[in-house]
């Protein structure tokens, strides 16, 4: 949802410049749908896909990044290396398992047990809370990056960044697949390309 709302917009404003005759009728939620119960053409989901039946196309990385605020870090010091965080308090996005994300530092690391005195469904409200000093928050670039190079937060176990996951637009395998829905994945996969514009600002 979160990056339905922060960048699908102006892809979608875009795509209907160039093909004004298609009406989209765009559903943002976190919440995996069914695409054939619910009549969906395309749907877009970030992570790592388990296999399906379903048609997946990746349309551009979604980097993640450790922060916390420069003040929660000047209180509780920062960690230097992911066994550091048992100290430390983790703002958990509740549709992930507790951890999952500091399990992608590899094996070693998905056991440890983190502090986490606040869960939510949303991404934007944690990094809000990240920023307001209450602990340390995991979430892709494309939510965090303006905080990032503002000084709000703070990048921190760099060394540990885990490894990216992907956008990716899925629809069912149909043996002649609608023109709209191809050009439509196209336009999106031209639109964020191989580096997202978010990520391109760093670089």
């Amino acid at each position: 949802m979160s990056f339905g709302i922060h960048h699908l917009p102006s892809a979608l404003v875009q795509f209907q410049q160039q093909h004004p005759d298609v009406r989209l009728d765009i559903t943002l939620t976190d919440k995996k749908v069914d695409l054939l119960e619910d009549g969906v053409d395309v749907a877009l989901r970030i992570g790592q896909l388990s296999s399906s039946s379903l048609i997946a196309k990746k349309l551009t990385p979604v980097k993640l990044v450790v922060c916390a605020s420069p003040e929660y870090l000047a209180d509780r010091g920062e960690p230097k290396t992911p066994e550091d965080l048992i100290h430390h308090n983790y703002l958990h996005f509740s549709y992930s398992d507790l951890g999952a994300a500091f399990g992608r530092f590899g094996e070693h690391f998905s056991a440890l047990k983190i502090p986490s005195d606040l869960a939510c469904n949303n991404g934007d409200m944690l990094v809000e809370a990240a920023i307001a000093g209450r602990g340390i928050v995991v979430q892709p670039t494309f939510l965090v990056s303006k905080a990032l190079r503002s000084g709000q937060l703070k990048a921190i176990l760099t060394e540990y960044t885990p490894e990216p996951f992907g956008l990716y637009a899925v629809y069912v395998h149909r043996k002649f697949l609608a023109s709209k829905v191809r050009c439509f994945v196209d336009a999106l996969s031209q639109y964020y390309g191989k580096t997202p514009y978010w990520d391109a600002i760093d670089d």
